[in-house]
């Protein structure tokens, strides 16, 4: 098993490297309202280097037996994988995918913060408070993600606003397993939710500006 995961763990390196670089190009393109071909490409980039963080961050945490591996590993492309639909879903009409992955995420994401309580309260594990602040976001997310599909699907500021608040969601995720990797700092929660204490009023602003009719170059107005 060690040579195999050996090559995952390259893999999902590479394509962690992948992801944030990409996510960066994506957001200074639209800070710096640049072409709207910077900010498409390096959105695609972005999703695909997530696909590949998830599928061997899935595949280490099975053959590990890593729960939270596994949890994190889902958080984070759920939110890629809403956003590009939300990117890429113009007119805003709900799928048959999207009926069944979104009331499902949202029962993972509460499986997730009752699993941080148990893992807090019977297991004495430091990481859960990491777990139950990801699934509560999960679960708000994916809550509001449902009641989008129940209206019909999100359509022009909104569906803008949503598609940017999903990815910098996943970015968020990103920037956190790069930390918690890098830096060792006691006690570790800290690490591991420092970037979602920082960055989460950034998309909150951001979102509110798009509401109010604020756009970018390429951005439906």
């Amino acid at each position: 098993m060690e040579p195999i995961t050996s090559t995952l763990l390259l893999i999902h390196i590479a394509a962690g490297t992948l992801t944030l670089f990409s996510a960066a190009v994506a957001i200074v393109s639209k800070l710096g309202d640049m072409a709207h071909v910077w900010h498409f490409y390096s959105g695609r980039l972005y999703f695909f280097g997530m696909l590949g963080i998830f599928l061997t961050g899935l595949s280490m945490s099975i053959i590990r037996f890593n729960p939270p591996m596994l949890f994190v590993s889902i958080f984070s492309f759920y939110f890629a994988w809403i956003g590009r639909r939300y990117a890429i879903n113009r007119k805003g009409k709900p799928s048959q995918l999207d009926k069944i992955v979104i009331p499902s995420m949202l029962a993972i994401f509460v499986a997730m913060v009752l699993y941080g309580l148990y893992a807090s309260f019977l297991l004495g594990e430091s990481f859960a408070i990491v777990i139950i602040v990801f699934g509560i976001i999960g679960v708000l997310n994916a809550r509001v993600d449902w009641q989008i599909l129940q209206e019909g699907g999100a359509k022009g500021k909104r569906r803008i606003a949503e598609h940017l608040a999903r990815m910098l969601g996943g970015t968020i995720a990103a920037i956190t397993a790069f930390l918690v990797v890098n830096i060792h700092y006691e006690p570790a929660f800290i690490v591991w939710l420092l970037p979602t204490f920082l960055l989460t009023p950034i998309i909150y602003i951001w979102s509110k500006k798009i509401n109010e009719g604020v756009t970018r170059k390429g951005m439906s107005r």
